[in-house]
């Protein structure tokens, strides 16, 4: 991508709050998916049961083997691609979730190594669910001023750079 289709980098010697914004974003699915029909199948429910009470009428299941962080590396990489930018090039990689791969390390960490990311970019988990993403992006910029571009990925949605 030219630099010059590129946002600018957000000046973070100017006094004041910080500002961010979107630059990219991406997602991922595991492949299989798990109707509620097929749910009906294995226990004592239905498809009307379930979406009154839920909306869900289907999700999306890990394949054998596919832990949370290599979800998130799939988002990030998206994210990244998106942006037009490095993954060497962020400054914090934030990930929000309550399914992370282990207690230690944290998924952030593992997201780190597996994208490229520079080993001296911090990289925190957030625990938050359903809306994890409310919780999880607005860090970047509380967090320091020194981090410009940051990742923030939700296993429950999607992931940003801002």
């Amino acid at each position: 991508m030219p630099s010059s289709s590129r946002p600018p980098p957000l000046d973070v010697r100017r006094p004041g709050p910080i500002a961010s914004r979107i630059i990219g974003t991406g997602h991922y699915a595991p492949a299989r998916v798990l109707t509620n029909r097929d749910l009906e199948q294995m226990v004592d429910t239905s498809d009307a049961w379930i979406v009154e009470r839920t909306g869900i009428r289907q999700r999306h299941i890990a394949a054998e083997g596919e832990a949370s962080s290599d979800m998130a590396a799939h988002a990030a990489r998206a994210a990244l691609e998106a942006a037009g930018i490095a993954a060497t090039e962020l400054d914090l990689i934030v990930v929000a979730t309550i399914s992370p791969d282990a207690p230690l390390p944290s998924t952030a960490v593992l997201v780190q190594q597996k994208i490229g990311a520079r080993n001296d970019c911090p990289a925190f988990d957030i625990a938050a669910a359903a809306r994890a993403s409310s919780t999880a992006c607005p860090s970047p910029t509380n967090s320091s001023p020194a981090a410009r571009r940051a990742t923030c990925w939700s296993l429950e949605s999607s992931c940003s750079l801002v």
